[in-house]
């Protein structure tokens, strides 16, 4: 039996994460936001499955192993207590998203309608940004658009259709759902030269998740 070996990140890396989100493309946004996704579950999985031997961690962590997709991965993860149902939820929407990103070569980018709605549809922001899903707009009598949740603001007159733009939906919910998977998953992140690691912790409201029904 081998021993195991911690796998842990880089706490430099979730500043490079977030800047890539605002300034790749849409496609690159999709494909980066589920990717590291995946090797935070990686992680994961690599310190609780660490040990045996070589050829038998081949087996699980290779092309055709159980742990072999990203689907797989999240649904190890719910099942094993790691991640809550809301995070289960929108990982496997994003998963989606990402797979119709991946495989269409007219990809109509994250203002899309159907993908602004399916982005509104994400559980986990909701920890940070009240009434997520739910903003809404209304136009003043001096011809300005307020987007507030909520009570209606005093100075409304007119209310209007809205959904907030994909893109930016995306760009606003993809860090929370980063972080509370980071949290969740208690990967270790380095936080000096010297290689010493901590584990984040989420700050006091955004702990409890919103949703305890499954996808």
């Amino acid at each position: 039996m081998t021993k195991s070996t911690t796998h842990a990140v880089p706490i430099e890396v979730i500043d490079v994460f977030n800047r890539s989100m605002q300034e790749e493309s849409d496609r690159a946004r999709v494909l980066l936001a589920v990717m590291w996704m995946d090797h935070f579950l990686t992680c994961r999985l690599n310190n609780d499955f660490g040990k045996g031997d070589r050829d038998a961690r081949k087996r699980l962590f290779g092309p055709t192993g159980p742990f072999s997709s990203f689907a797989a991965k999240i649904d190890i993860a719910f099942c094993g207590g790691w991640i809550s149902p809301d995070l289960h939820h929108d990982m496997h929407l994003l998963r989606r998203i990402r797979n119709d990103c991946a495989h269409s070569l007219d990809f109509p980018g994250l203002n899309d309608d159907e993908l602004s709605e399916r982005i509104s549809q994400l559980r986990t922001p909701g920890r940070q940004y009240f009434d997520w899903g739910n903003l809404k707009a209304a136009a003043t009598a001096d011809g300005a658009v307020i987007i507030y949740s909520g009570d209606r603001p005093e100075e409304a007159t007119e209310d209007l259709d809205f959904t907030i733009p994909g893109r930016l939906g995306f760009q606003m919910a993809i860090p929370i759902v980063l972080a509370v998977l980071i949290s969740e998953l208690e990967v270790p992140l380095i936080v000096d030269e010297k290689g010493n690691q901590m584990i984040a912790r989420l700050p006091e409201h955004m702990r409890e998740a919103q949703q305890e029904d499954g996808p």
